[in-house]
C-alpha cells in the first residue's frame, strides 16, 4: 500500500490512526526489561563464568573487555547504563580478571558497527535499544567473534546470545546456542541444562 493510500484510510478513519500509532510505539517502546535489572546483573555474571573460551581469554590477556551498549536519548536505555555502571564498579572481577568496562553510546547501527569494528571487545551487553537492528549487531558480533548478553529477553530471538526471562515469577536464562557457538561460546553442560535453549 501506498503512503497516499495511508493517509487518506486515516484521514477517513481516526480510529485505524489510532491502533497504528499504538501497534508501533509499541514496537518501538515494548521492550520489557522482565527481570529486575539487579537480579539480571549477577545471573548474568554467573552465566559469563562458566563459558570455557571466556575463561581461556581471560587466562590469556589477564583481563576480559566488556561494552555496554545503551542510547542517552532513550531513557530506559539510560537508566539501564547507570545501573550496569555502577554495578561493575563494584564487580571489577570476573574469574580473577579484571573486568574492563567500556560505556558505548549508540544512536544507530552505523555507530555499533564503527565502535565493535575498532575496539576489540570479548563480550558485550545490550541495554534496551531504539530504532536499531538488532540482528545486524548479532551478525556483526557473530563476525568479530563477541559474545552478547542483553536485558531484554527477546533480543535472544534475533540472534543475541544470552538473556534473562521471567517464568513463574522466577528468573531462567535463556541461550541461544546457535548464536553463541558463532560468537566462539561454549558454555558449561550444567548451565544449558538449566537454560531455555534456543536454536
Amino acid at each position: 500500500m501506498k503512503l497516499k493510500d495511508n493517509i487518506n484510510i486515516f484521514a477517513k478513519s481516526p480510529i485505524i490512526l489510532i491502533i497504528y500509532l499504538l501497534i508501533n510505539l509499541n514496537y518501538v517502546y515494548g521492550q520489557v526489561i522482565e527481570v529486575p535489572i539487579e537480579v539480571q546483573l549477577p545471573i548474568i555474571m554467573k552465566v559469563l563464568s562458566l563459558e570455557r573460551n571466556l575463561n581461556a581469554k581471560a587466562q590469556t590477556k589477564g583481563k576480559i573487555n566488556l561494552g555496554v551498549v545503551y542510547q542517552s536519548k532513550f531513557r530506559n536505555s539510560l537508566l539501564a547504563k547507570n545501573y550496569a555502571e555502577l554495578f561493575f564498579k563494584e564487580n571489577s572481577k570476573l574469574l580473577n580478571r579484571d573486568l574492563i568496562v567500556t560505556l558505548i553510546s549508540i544512536n544507530d547501527n552505523y555507530d555499533v558497527e564503527q565502535t565493535l569494528a575498532n575496539t576489540k571487545f570479548d563480550v558485550i551487553l545490550l541495554t534496551p535499544l531504539r530504532a536499531v537492528n538488532i540482528e545486524s549487531i548479532a551478525n556483526l558480533t557473530e563476525r568479530l567473534k563477541i559474545l552478547t548478553v542483553s536485558l531484554i529477553p527477546d533480543y535472544t530471538n534475533s540472534g543475541i546470545s544470552v538473556g534473562i526471562e521471567l517464568i513463574d515469577d522466577k528468573p531462567r536464562i535463556i541461550i541461544n546456542t546457535t548464536s553463541s557457538k558463532l560468537e566462539g561460546a561454549n558454555f558449561n553442560s550444567d548451565l544449558l541444562k538449566l537454560s531455555r535453549i534456543i536454536n
